[in-house]
This record gives C-alpha cells, structure tokens and sequence, in this order.
C-alpha cells in the first residue's frame, strides 16, 4: 500500500528497496501516483544520486545507497520570470501560443541544470507546458556522457563535432544541436564539419522533426 507521502519520497524509497536493480519506468509510475515522474527523478539526479538510465529498456537504476555532492539548482526569480516572457512577448518560443490562447507558460533552461545551464537571461526562454514537457521527453533519449563531453569544448564547431561524431548514423533533433552549438548559426558550423571532415551529414525530417544524420559507412 502507499504510503501519503510526497512522489519523491515514494520513488527514492521504490530506488533503495532495490539498489543496482532496473526498475521499469511503468512501476515507477504506479509507485509515485502521478503520470509523469521524470521531473522528479531528474531532481533526485540533481540532488546527487547516482541513478542510471537505460532508455531503451525504459529502466532506472540507482548505482549506490550513497547520496554524492549535487547540483545545486536556483529558482528562477519573480523578477527575471517577468522579463523572459516580456522579452519573448508572452509567447511559447517553440510553437507560438500565446498566454492569451489560455495556454500555461513556462521559463525553461535552454541548457538543461542537469547539464551545467544556468539562471543567466540567455540561457532562459519561455516554453509552453507541451513543448517543455516534448523537450524533456527529447533530452531523455539523449546519451548525457556524450552531451557533458561536447559541452566541455570552447567552440560551436568542435562541441558539435564531438556530439556528431559519437552518433553515426543516428537522427539529431535540431534542438539539441542549437543547444549544443550554443550560436544562432550554428548551421554554418554544421557546414564546416561537413567540409573539413567530409563526413556525408544530411539534414533531414523524422516524425515531423528536422535535424541531422551523419551517415557513417
């Protein structure tokens, strides 16, 4: 029986009941009472415990009992929350509702905390509650050693060649490559690559999305 206790505490209980053992995001569900608990095991993350995802079996795992040093989080101010969705003019960056369509907005890190994004003014924008909830969806299937290792680099072009490079042949939301290119035209740096390495890079659709492949033989 659950206990009535906040979703966090049902899910880190649910992790130390089964320490280095997979456990099924569907269970994790069921634990936690609510749709949707990636959020919160994203904070457990930030918080620092070691849970390991496996994103194709659907799975987490925590690695350890012991709770490291985490990533401190910030909240957003009331102060810089108005002045993202002034500058941005109360409309969702990804798909253009406005809060007058009777539409939640959000103020979402376009570089995730997780990943070293911070509360700096470009570095925020304002998503509306389907497209955060899309863009969390997407940084889930990412590999996130591979996303650390790209951001460590000082230039658009060698942060994204370290990211094309460790996914031959696999589809890259342009989401992600802005983020990690960290330029408006990040496109050019794109072009670059392509020129200097001579790798068969082709920008694509998938499922509605546009993006990039590296075609590797």
């Amino acid at each position: 029986m659950i206990k009535k206790t906040g979703a966090k505490s049902r899910i880190l209980s649910l992790l130390l009941e089964n320490v280095s053992v997979p456990v099924h995001r569907d269970r994790i569900r069921e634990v936690a009472g609510v749709h949707e608990p990636m959020r919160t095991l994203r904070t457990l993350r930030q918080e620092g415990w070691d849970i390991k995802i496996d994103r194709k079996e659907g799975t987490y795992t925590l690695m350890s009992k012991e709770k490291k040093e985490g990533v401190t989080r910030e909240p957003v101010s009331i102060k810089i929350r108005y002045k993202i969705l002034s500058r941005d003019n109360h409309t969702c960056r990804g798909c253009g509702v406005k809060a007058s369509d009777g539409i939640d907005l959000h103020i979402d890190h376009k570089t995730p905390v997780d990943l070293g994004g911070t509360n700096d003014e470009d570095n925020l924008q304002t998503l509306c509650s389907k497209c955060n909830l899309g863009k969390k969806h997407l940084f889930e299937d990412q590999d996130e050693k591979l996303l650390r290792k790209a951001l460590r680099e000082t230039s658009a072009e060698k942060r994204l060649t370290v990211l094309i490079e460790g996914s031959p042949n696999r589809f890259i939301d342009i989401t992600i490559l802005g983020i990690v290119g960290r330029t408006r035209d990040w496109t050019r740096s794109i072009r670059t690559i392509r020129e200097k390495q001579g790798w068969d890079i082709r920008h694509e659709k998938k499922d509605g999305r546009d993006g990039y492949t590296w075609y590797k033989n």
